[in-house]
């Protein structure tokens, strides 16, 4: 099953306490985010044809998550508007993020996930008053 996991331009993490287990007795769970896509990653990716027109787009990768939590045989799934570059900054972008890997009968297993991301523009800053 493949996990679609959002990000925007600019994300903000939330970790959940989860409790401990023995080792060998973890509960299934789905891969998690490690080193998620924030603002300033996006920002150091975003095509710079794309940046100097202030066009903004959207990107959807789908990559395997290894037992090294990495991220491998990522393949651009969607981009919109063409043409800009979005599909291969996402791409780039893959080689920095990181995951833990699914869990399945308490064994650490490979899964595909899907992330969809967005590039923003940056907004100015309000003088301030």
């Amino acid at each position: 099953m493949m996990k679609v996991l959002p990000v925007a331009g600019a994300a903000l993490l939330l970790i959940a306490a989860a409790p401990v287990l023995a080792p060998g007795t973890e509960a299934d769970r789905d891969p998690g985010w490690l080193v998620k896509p924030d603002g300033g990653m996006v920002a150091r990716f975003y095509p710079e044809s794309a940046q100097r027109m202030e066009v903004e787009g959207r990107a959807a990768i789908v990559c395997t998550v290894a037992l090294d939590t990495r991220l491998h045989d990522c393949r651009v799934q969607s981009e919109a508007p063409t043409g800009y570059g979005f599909g291969d900054a996402a791409l780039k972008m893959a080689d920095e993020m990181r995951m833990a890997p699914a869990i399945r009968n308490g064994v650490p297993v490979k899964a595909l996930v899907r992330v969809p991301l967005a590039f923003v523009m940056p907004r100015p800053e309000p003088p301030p008053a």
